[in-house]
């Protein structure tokens, strides 16, 4: 906050405040008012949601938008250039604005209208993106992520409005997880989760349940499981058949990943059904998708081939540029779980430009990671270890999937026995292992076999108690310690 009042303040605080006292006497008394409760934003804001936020029966939302142009004109709001038009209050500008909104009495009722406002708006985009492109939709929505944030923060505090923080926690999963912000959406939503009470709507506490288990797919131990348990048996009670498929397309993966196939294949098959039957053409390629990493568990790589296809056809059509990138990465798995090395390389290098051109980092990580595999197994191990040092720290950071990390471990860990360093080789497989036998057993037989060769080569190369030991202190490794190790040359 501005101080600059006080004697004991810095002198170009003082200056600061003083101008800012200057200026805000000379606004008008509406702009005055404009001005203090654009503070609620946090960021940027457009036109649209300030003049709904800010508005009031003696306010038309047209006179707000005059108010802030000519603000702009006396430097106090700052529209920025870009495609979509925004604007934003400078970091002195804002704390200043703050503090006469707080010394109005006003902040309590901004920041309700102003979360209202937000769950509206994401709602609205859950609905616009079966239609949209998705980098466009990407596009418009993204700007909203720090606006998210606050309105969530007051919404759960203490003199916010809990039951609103879950109908905004709940239309806000796709927005985390396409700005590759899992972990901190997944955290958000648990939040919300907590605060379930009977009056929370049914829906609402569906799509909640859903969030949540969408942001903990890729999760070790099925934890997204539980979470997707209770979604699919909401919306079944409730009869929403969309929404229903959507939550058993992921509840079927994470079952398939987690040793449960059978049953995963059966909610997967239900959720192809369900979506086939409706225009949701997104839902349907991602149903697909999922249900072809499935079919690629169960070792039935025909089948994959082709639902991938109609996946990658619907994806292009819709314009579904992240589940188009994501089903080319399965696509490469199930090339290379065939035997055709050159041909998975190929898409592989495919979908690691497509995801640097679009500065994806988590899909970018994804395919890095799957890259090196592919070069392990035609014997290119320095390109490999270049793709894994890159692909390693995306993954991570990304948060989409912790399976990758324990993938990449297995990779370097080839890489290292083939160099005869059987050491570091057994203490990395050693963490991979662990990791897979304990919390993530769906994987393809085609990687099973690759881990299994490889405890061959090391069984063949040192004594078992050896080996036992040096697995054991590998399985011991956090996932930071794993990467500090596996990042070293």
């Amino acid at each position: 906050m501005l101080t600059g009042g006080r004697r004991t303040a810095l002198p170009r605080h003082q200056t600061l405040r003083a101008t800012l006292d200057w200026s805000h006497r000379l606004l008008s008394e509406p702009d005055r008012i404009v001005l203090r409760r654009l503070a609620v934003f946090a960021g940027s804001f457009s036109l649209e949601a300030a003049a709904r936020v800010v508005k009031d029966p003696g306010l038309a939302e047209w006179e707000v938008v005059g108010r802030i142009a000519e603000l702009v004109d006396k430097s106090l709001v700052v529209a920025e250039a870009g495609p979509v038009r925004r604007y934003r209050l400078l970091e002195t500008t804002h704390a200043y604005a703050m503090e006469k909104l707080a010394d109005s009495g006003e902040f309590g009722s901004l920041a309700r209208l102003h979360a209202s406002h937000l769950r509206d708006q994401l709602r609205e985009a859950l609905m616009v993106w079966e239609s949209a492109p998705s980098l466009q939709w990407l596009e418009t929505y993204a700007p909203e992520i720090d606006n998210v944030r606050v309105a969530l923060d007051w919404a759960f505090g203490a003199d916010g409005d809990q039951a609103l923080g879950i109908e905004l926690a709940a239309a806000s999963h796709l927005l985390w997880y396409l700005l590759s912000l899992v972990q901190e959406g997944k955290a958000r939503l648990e939040r919300a989760t907590a605060a379930l009470n009977p009056q929370t709507a049914q829906k609402t506490e569906a799509q909640l349940w859903y969030g949540y288990g969408f942001l903990s797919t890729g999760e070790p131990r099925g934890r997204a499981v539980p979470a997707l348990r209770r979604a699919v048996g909401l919306f079944r009670a409730s009869g929403e058949r969309v929404a229903l498929g959507r939550a058993l397309a992921f509840y079927g993966l994470n079952l398939a990943r987690t040793a449960h196939l059978a049953e995963g294949l059966e909610a997967l098959e239900e959720a192809r059904t369900l979506l086939s039957a409706f225009e949701q053409p997104k839902s349907f390629a991602l149903c697909l998708n999922n249900l072809a990493i499935a079919r690629t568990v169960a070792g039935e790589y025909t089948e994959a081939r082709s639902l991938l296809d109609q996946s990658l056809a619907l994806g292009q059509h819709s314009r579904a540029d992240f589940w188009v990138w994501r089903a080319l990465i399965y696509k490469a798995e199930v090339e290379f779980a065939e035997g055709h090395v050159p041909e998975a390389i190929g898409q592989a290098r495919e979908v690691v430009a497509l995801c640097r051109e679009a500065r994806r980092t988590g899909l970018l990580g994804h395919a890095l990671c799957n890259l090196a595999g592919y070069l392990i197994a035609r014997g290119d191990l320095e390109e490999a270890g270049a793709a894994l040092r890159e692909g390693l720290p995306l993954a991570q950071e990304s948060e989409l999937d912790a399976v990758l990390v324990a993938g990449g471990m297995q990779h370097l860990a080839a890489i290292a026995a083939r160099e005869n360093r059987l050491e570091r080789a057994a203490r990395l497989i050693g963490y991979a292992h662990a990791f897979f036998s304990s919390e993530f057993e769906g994987r393809s037989p085609a990687k099973l076999r690759i881990q299994e060769r490889l405890l061959e080569r090391l069984r063949g190369s040192m004594p078992g108690g050896q080996l036992t030991e040096l697995m054991a202190a590998g399985a011991r490794w956090t996932e930071d310690e794993a990467m500090s190790v596996a990042l070293e040359s």
